[in-house]
């Protein structure tokens, strides 16, 4: 009823860069961050992402940022505040370096 696999030798991956890459885009992304946020001292998420995709070919997404902010513990939210504009809403957080 049910056949045996073949035996074969240790599993290889076939597209070993996919795994390092968005390592990398997110250590370049934080580089960019501290650079820009201690330069500034306080900087909002959207002041780094622009900053981030004006200065860089590829840029970032606000979801790539967030994590990059969120996970390193270099990054301080000093702050959350409500913005609003034209019938839209949305929360912003301040962000600091540590030292």
């Amino acid at each position: 009823m049910y056949q045996a696999l073949p035996e074969s030798g240790p599993v290889t991956i076939q597209n070993s860069t996919a795994r390092i890459e968005p390592l990398m885009v997110s250590i370049r992304i934080k580089k960019m961050a501290i650079e820009y946020v201690q330069e500034k001292g306080n900087a909002s998420t959207h002041e780094i992402l622009e900053h981030i995709n004006m200065n860089t070919k590829e840029g970032t997404s606000i979801q790539t940022l967030n994590n990059v902010l969120g996970k390193n513990p270099e990054f301080v939210k000093v702050e959350t505040k409500r913005c609003y504009d034209r019938g839209r809403r949305w929360k912003e957080s301040i962000w600091q370096v540590t030292n």
